[in-house]
């Protein structure tokens, strides 16, 4: 990383973390249902970082997929990637 973003505190529990992460993130984020581009560890971060302290990651980490999309050889790759990762 090239910088490091301090998201704030948060009052949950460990096993509640734990909890929300077996029901709620582990259905979606499963290796059927990576998606190097759609549904990967920046999504991960958003979900655990919205269900901690009620934000978002800053907007250039969440932007990532539509910038990528764009490139024609991250899209040709894309299937791949999905498969060796």
């Amino acid at each position: 990383p090239t910088r490091i973003v301090h998201m704030g505190y948060t009052l949950w529990r460990q096993d509640e973390l734990h909890e929300f992460v077996t029901t709620e993130l582990k259905p979606v984020f499963q290796r059927d249902t990576y998606d190097v581009i759609c549904n990967n560890c920046n999504h991960f971060s958003d979900r655990v970082c919205t269900f901690l302290v009620n934000k978002h990651p800053p907007p250039e980490v969440m932007q990532q997929p539509e910038l990528l999309l764009r490139a024609r050889s991250v899209r040709v790759i894309r299937p791949i990637l999905n498969w060796w990762l």
